[in-house]
């Protein structure tokens, strides 16, 4: 019986009549245990998401093959079901199972039978797989040929049973908590073709008994925490396709019998701590290698023969961090299939060779940043005279190389290319437009080079441009204006330390995807624009992307940002930074008050100005806030109560301007250093000034934040009251006898009528 629902991504070996337009709900009926003689029953891709597994399953007994898969079961598995006489494939991957049931005293050595089991992604959340597959492991003569439990929860250690399932052919553990070392006993099992344990919690080394497994068509480990160097016995796995070891801690030298695997297609061991020196002899008999990933580790590459022709032709090269230069290693000519090329940091100081586009011409991924082309000719390499045609790169990156020279205007044979890096070269002259028109380009990174002239318009009304980012340049006149009703999506635009001048363009608002605009260190001069409150994502009314994903989501969008007083690189979290910098200029007029809309905003700077009047009111408002600085202006007034709510705050800089008043009594305010606050008339913490209550004015200031001493006013108008009461009594006295003589007149009076009260009182008494 096979009713599996709709499901897209799977393709069914089964007539198309058999598959259900829609999906099964509910219970299933107790009465299919009725069909005794049934021996498959494949219900995959409905949904049961209120039921466990029915035990009246184990009750069939001619059942040989069961998938429950993606059927949203909940609960235990029946302990029955693993021991059911006839069964041997079993299928429950993709539900919410939690264990297995226990089977008590009941025997369980069908289970004994069973020759796949698949329970991939459920939750057996603290179990080990000796805990959830205890009967198994007692197996005298296990049948099992494939065991599948990847991103099940499972942790634990790999148990010394393992070795036991001899008929395994497929192990499949990947994305669980598993530690421990991969056991000795691995090597028993001679039929197994794949290992794959990838990001789980092994540590140790790997045993040399893997060298046992002759049938092994694939070891696959990566993101594991595995120490050691690497066995010699893998040498001898004469079956391997695929051997990937990487984001370990090997350490140690590279096997030289890792050049005796024949049919080893993909070797990927990046990002370990691999040392030593790597020689053709390491590649001696690797005639089917395609795929070499072995970037971020400490090797040297030392070809002893200047005409080595490697017995491979690679699709995919990758020795990032590796010593081969300082020659452009000439070997590389005949790999004439080779796509995606990293050679960044490898001590390169060569010129490129002229036959680098003739032997790369599919070329779509190249990354040779780092090295040292101060000699390469940029027309020779991004024009050449003698290969016209269009090229296929999608990514580039010759940062930090050393380019020199004018860009030339050659980019119509670049219309697939996504990604642009140059940062930190020697590059002069202006943009070409036909660079700047590129119809795919996502991403153009041009900090920090020689660039001069006035940017191009249309980079600013580029349909596909997420991130521009042009810095420390010495580009000239005005900031780009967008043009154009489409809305734009830029979310990185990086013009600081340039030589731009005139008005911040209020068209600048129609960027309403920016998450990070900064025009800090120009010349710009004018009010800032009220109208930044266009930026939907600083906003919140669009949320932020968290990750700035670039060619068709192969790569993380990367920059360099200066803030809080450092310059730091982001990539992966590149999206959740929010920031407004435009310090560093000649800005005057007002802060305008639609700044404190920007709710989502992170990093605002609008230091290094001539900005006037007060800090909006309303700047509490900005409630994740965790950088502003305002530092010299020439602010004015008082420091808005509401700044006390920037409970995100961990930079403030108010310092050098002409803010007065008491500082607001929050926590994050006084653990700022005085440094942020200098150069103004303010008081109160974290400053060792005091305040002073003066008047009524004084009193708001003192409910909110207290006295710190002595109330000065109160005093003077006490002493000023005495003096002044003093002399309007006591001058006529002297000055005037008639004055003298009616005063002590009127004191006489008061006195006779007092004694005569007194003598009243005592007569009645």
């Amino acid at each position: 019986m096979r009713l599996p629902g709709p499901d897209d991504t799977a393709s069914f070996d089964i007539p198309e009549p058999e598959v259900s337009i829609q999906r099964f709900r509910g219970t299933l009926n107790p009465s299919l245990q009725n069909l005794s003689s049934l021996s498959i029953i494949d219900l995959s891709y409905n949904n049961f998401s209120t039921n466990s597994i029915p035990s009246w399953i184990t009750s069939l007994k001619s059942l040989v093959s069961l998938n429950l898969a993606f059927c949203e079961f909940n609960g235990l598995v029946p302990a029955g079901l693993m021991n059911m006489i006839s069964l041997a494939t079993l299928n429950l991957s993709n539900n919410q199972l939690t264990g297995i049931e226990s089977a008590g005293n009941s025997s369980t050595k069908n289970i004994c039978n069973l020759v796949e089991i698949n329970l991939n992604w459920n939750k057996f959340d603290g179990k080990s797989l000796l805990e959830v597959l205890t009967s198994l492991f007692e197996c005298e003569s296990s049948k099992l040929e494939s065991l599948r439990f990847a991103s099940s929860g499972l942790s634990g250690n790999l148990p010394q049973q393992l070795g036991n399932l001899r008929n395994l052919v497929q192990i499949d553990l990947n994305n669980n908590s598993i530690s421990g070392s991969v056991p000795e006993s691995l090597g028993n099992l001679s039929s197994l073709q794949t290992f794959e344990l990838g990001n789980n919690l092994l540590s140790g080394p790997i045993p040399d008994s893997i060298g046992r497994l002759s049938s092994l068509l694939t070891v696959y480990l990566p993101d594991n925490s595995i120490t050691g160097p690497l066995p010699d016995s893998l040498g001898r796995l004469s079956s391997l396709e695929l051997l990937n070891l990487s984001n370990n801690e090997i350490n140690g030298s590279l096997p030289r019998s890792i050049g005796q695997l024949m049919k080893l297609m993909t070797l990927n061991i990046e990002h370990n701590f691999l040392t030593g020196v790597v020689t053709e002899d390491h590649f001696a008999n690797l005639t089917s290698l395609v795929t070499l990933r072995a970037q971020a580790n400490m090797l040297r590459l030392e070809i002893s023969a200047d005409n080595w022709e490697p017995p491979f032709q690679l699709t995919r090269l990758s020795l990032n961090r590796w010593n081969i230069g300082p020659k452009f290693p000439f070997w590389l000519q005949n790999q004439k299939n080779i796509f995606i090329l990293y050679l960044a940091s490898t001590g390169i100081s060569d010129n490129i060779p002229n036959w680098f586009w003739e032997t790369f011409s599919g070329l779509r991924y190249l990354n040779i940043s780092d090295n040292d082309f101060s000699s390469v000719s940029v027309d020779d390499f991004f024009c050449p005279k003698t290969d016209a045609e269009q090229k296929q790169v999608i990514y580039m990156n010759l940062g930090n190389t050393n380019l020199s020279g004018v860009l030339p205007d050659c980019w119509t044979n670049w219309e697939l290319l996504n990604i642009l890096n140059f940062p930190n070269n020697n590059l002069s002259g202006e943009i070409p437009k036909t660079l700047a028109n590129l119809s795919s380009l996502e991403s153009l990174n041009m900090r920090n080079n020689k660039l001069s002239g006035q940017l191009p318009a249309n980079l600013m009304n580029s349909k596909s441009l997420k991130i521009i980012d042009l810095a420390e340049n010495e580009f000239t006149g005005g900031v780009p204006i967008p043009t154009g009703e489409k809305a734009s999506i830029l979310k990185l635009l990086s013009l600081r330390l340039n030589k731009l001048n005139g008005k911040i363009p209020k068209e600048i608002c129609r960027l309403d995807s920016i998450q990070i605009l900064d025009l800090a260190d120009n010349n710009l001069s004018g009010n800032m624009p009220n109208c930044f409150n266009n930026f939907s994502v600083m906003t919140g009314k669009v949320d932020p992307d968290q990750i700035f994903e670039l060619a068709n989501n192969e790569y993380m969008g990367s920059a360099w940002l200066q803030m809080k007083g450092r310059i730091n690189g982001y990539s992966s979290i590149l999206g959740l930074v929010t920031l407004l910098d435009i310090s560093g200029n000649n800005l005057s007029g007002l802060i305008p008050s639609e700044i404190t809309q920007l709710v989502e905003l992170r990093l605002l700077n609008l230091s290094s100005n001539r900005l006037t009047g007060n800090i909006p009111e309303k700047i509490g408002n900005m409630a994740i806030l965790e950088s502003l600085d305002l530092s010299n202006n020439q602010l004015d007034g008082t420091i808005p109560l509401t700044m006390s709510r920037l409970s995100f705050l961990n930079w403030l800089n108010v310092s050098y301007n002409n803010l007065t008043g008491r500082i607001p009594s929050s926590t994050q305010l006084q653990s700022f250093q005085d440094s942020s606050f200098i150069g103004n008339k303010l008081c109160g913490p974290p400053l060792n000034l005091t305040c002073r209550a003066v008047g009524a004015s004084d009193g708001g200031e003192k409910r909110n934040g207290g006295s710190d001493g002595p109330d000065w006013g109160l005093i003077a108008s006490i002493v000023i009251g005495f003096v002044v009461g003093f002399w309007v009594i006591v001058a006529p006295l002297i000055s005037s006898k008639l004055w003298r003589t009616k005063y002590f007149e009127i004191l006489y009076n008061v006195w006779c009528k007092f004694c005569s009260l007194k003598k009243k009182k005592s007569s009645f008494t």
